[in-house]
């Protein structure tokens, strides 16, 4: 478990979710935020996140991002260890429900 909360979308009154160089200007001195760069989702990219290959990525995954405001979109991209920790921890049913979130 980490020992501090970091942000990774922040809403603007009536102005939605902010896009990625202005949180970065807002919040990137102040946290830690892992920004690893943009990235096309292809076949390549996404088996090294799988495979935890992928320079700079966390044990978990990765979150990717496009858009701003109320059109912002997220997804997010988990590692295969990750995944196979998580259904060791909590058994197979739950572990599964937990990977699917």
């Amino acid at each position: 478990m980490p020992d501090a909360l970091t942000p990774i979308d922040v809403a603007i009154y009536k102005k939605g979710l902010l896009e990625t160089a202005e949180f970065l200007k807002r919040f990137g001195k102040q946290f830690d935020l892992g920004y690893l760069g943009e990235f096309a989702w292809d076949d390549t990219f996404v088996d090294s996140v799988r495979d935890s290959t992928c320079e700079g990525m966390s044990f978990e995954g990765v979150v990717g991002k496009a858009g701003s405001g109320h059109k912002r979109t997220a997804i997010k991209l988990k590692s295969k260890a990750w995944v196979d920790k998580v259904i060791q921890r909590y058994g197979e049913e739950k572990g599964q429900r937990i990977v699917d979130s």
